[in-house]
């Protein structure tokens, strides 16, 4: 009997691993293509057999379980899709409609898409047991996650209708491209994403700017870890290495903290731009132009369906503020958002002076905010005030401001000082800029957003270690020190090799933008390095007029910026053996 359960049981498991390519190759079938209906149909079939499969699998094997109660808390969330699954069919035989049939089989496709989903996450939990580094497996997730939005957005469905009623047509180094530039959350593009992208294809596109900007490995673990309640010391490791995070305790709560606190914020900012958008009649309509805007405002990413980004709104602060707030928290870094939430505001100082009426409430020991907390949240006060001032200066004179009020010009002034370090969008014509506001967004972009963020740049920790470094070497100190901390010297490292990366990263996709197409401003040349680089996404205007090694180029620079950083501090950081020796001092020349 135990022998017949087993065979069953291995081969139900085989089974569903025969069928979840089958299922994969039937969900892009049906999403990519225009079919007929009895092909349509037939694709029905196949899903709810291999739904079948999976639930016998499950159903199984939670029956036969020696130990049930373990068993099921760790596999939950298929018994939880199991259910919601009967939920749902017992909705369809009670109100059988048009309309449920077609939620019956969506749902069945989502649950098959979880399902694959959970084998990913073994496999992924098979690699981490190994020596796998994580600078490789960041690099893996990100090149995997480009190669799936680009064969995703060659799809036929994927592409917008001309005005004649045909398709759109897109190359392949276009929707690469796209691909990379949604992926790792930059914001260029050659192709209108409003008119040029179909309803699926934008949300192809949305997909990846989430995924990319929380990170593939960081989802996956996540989901691992609510599968499992916990990590092993490899994955825990693993984690705190891609993440750049220092204690190995709490990354669960971490972890936990960054995907809620997305979905949380990205729907509160969808919430005030549907409010805003009172001018969009079609409520469905409204209603995806502010989600799509308020995930690509959090991660940081720029893409808007509007022709022109987002300069239709420079006279509308109820779109281009909560776009703001979005873009400010998304760049924050989720081990802020961590630190923030647990701060408690009775340890501050000007309120300490008040103990006295705490006195009886104070009985756990005070917190504080982490060292990284003070320098993002200063860094990052002191980027928006300054930018903001400068820009202002710059263009309340120039075309871009000039027609509009005081008020507006200090929110578009406020905006794009937000925006430019690392979001993309514009609400002014960039074409139009003054030279000094070029020279002021170089340094912005090139700044960026923080550590553990959906933002990219050389980050406003690495730019305040350096800062702090040449302030100490200024004074002669020893240690490079902050708000009464002493700075490991192996972060001051870190800091060091990722502006040298960064310079030599920009550097070199300048020289080689130059070579490929020699005919552009070097001036817009420049800047467009810098965005890529730095993943932030604006533009002079020169992007859709790149031609295809420029955009090869392009794409190399958005990946280099996005992983690479990460990558250079993994290996910088990394704990090597101490040396037992040094070699004799000898001076050298600074001048």
């Amino acid at each position: 009997m135990a022998a017949a359960k087993e065979r069953l049981l291995t081969a139900l498991r085989w089974s569903l691993r025969a069928c979840a390519p089958i299922a994969l190759l039937s969900l892009l079938v049906e999403f990519g293509w225009p079919l007929k209906s009895w092909v349509v149909s037939g694709l029905h079939g196949i899903d709810l057999v291999i739904m079948a499969v999976f639930v016998g699998d499950v159903l199984l094997r939670t029956a036969t379980a020696s130990d049930r109660r373990a068993h099921i808390r760790r596999h939950w969330l298929e018994l939880l899709l199991i259910a919601l699954l009967a939920v749902h069919a017992v909705g369809f035989a009670i109100f059988a409609s048009g309309m449920l049939i077609r939620l019956y089989v969506v749902g069945v496709q989502i649950y098959l898409v979880a399902s694959l989903l959970l084998k990913g996450i073994a496999a992924q939990e098979e690699l981490t047991h190994r020596a796998l580094r994580p600078n490789v497996l960041l690099l893996g997730s990100f090149l995997l996650l480009i190669v799936a939005g680009t064969l995703l957005l060659m799809l036929p469905l994927a592409h917008g209708t001309t005005p004649q009623g045909g398709r759109v047509t897109w190359r392949w180094v276009d929707a690469l491209f796209t691909a990379t530039s949604a992926a790792c959350v930059t914001g260029l593009a050659v192709k209108d994403t409003g008119g040029d992208l179909s309803f699926r294809g934008q949300a192809v596109l949305l997909g990846l700017i989430q995924v990319g900007g929380l990170g593939l490995v960081t989802l996956t673990m996540l989901v691992s870890f609510l599968r499992h309640r916990s990590f092993q010391l490899r994955q825990m490791t693993l984690v705190r290495d891609v993440m750049n995070v220092n204690a190995i305790g709490g990354l669960g709560r971490l972890l936990a903290v960054a995907a809620l606190s997305t979905v949380l914020v990205e729907l509160i900012g969808a919430v005030l731009l549907f409010h805003a958008r009172s001018d969009i009649p079609h409520l469905g309509d409204r209603a995806w132009w502010s989600l799509f805007h308020s995930v690509s405002a959090f991660c940081n990413a720029g893409f808007s369906t509007d022709a022109t980004n987002l300069e239709p709104y420079a006279a509308r602060p109820g779109v281009l503020l909560p776009l703001a707030g979005l873009i400010i928290v998304g760049g924050l870094g989720f081990p802020v958002v961590v630190d923030l939430l647990r701060f408690e505001l009775r340890t501050l100082p000007f309120i300490r002076r008040f103990r006295w009426k705490l006195a009886a409430r104070d009985t756990a020991a005070p917190s504080r905010l982490s060292l990284h907390t003070k320098l993002v949240l200063v860094t990052n006060g002191v980027l928006i005030v300054v930018g903001m001032l400068l820009f202002f200066a710059a263009e309340s004179q120039a075309p871009t401001l000039r027609g509009m009020p005081r008020d507006g010009q200090m929110v578009n002034s406020f905006f794009q000082s937000v925006t430019t370090r690392t979001a993309g969008f514009n609400s002014v014509s960039m074409g139009a800029l003054q030279l000094p506001t070029i020279l002021l967004f170089l340094v912005l972009m090139a700044i960026g957003a923080s550590p553990v963020s959906t933002g990219g740049g050389i980050k406003t920790s690495t730019a305040a270690v350096m800062l702090l470094t040449v302030r100490s070497m200024i004074r002669g100190r020893d240690h490079v020190e902050a708000f009464h901390r002493t700075i490991p010297r192996r972060f001051v490292n870190g800091a060091v090799a990722v502006i040298a990366f960064y310079v030599c990263s920009v550097l070199g996709i300048t020289t080689i933008l130059v070579l490929v197409q020699p005919s552009l401003p070097f001036m817009s040349v420049l800047f467009e390095s810098v965005s890529a680089v730095s993943t932030v996404g604006l533009s002079t205007g020169i992007t859709p007029g790149l031609n295809d090694a420029a955009k090869v180029t392009l794409c190399l620079a958005m990946f280099i910026g996005r992983v690479g950083p990460l990558a250079i501090l993994w290996s910088v950081m990394a704990q090597a053996p101490a040396l037992r020796y040094e070699y004799p001092e000898e001076a050298v020349i600074v001048s």
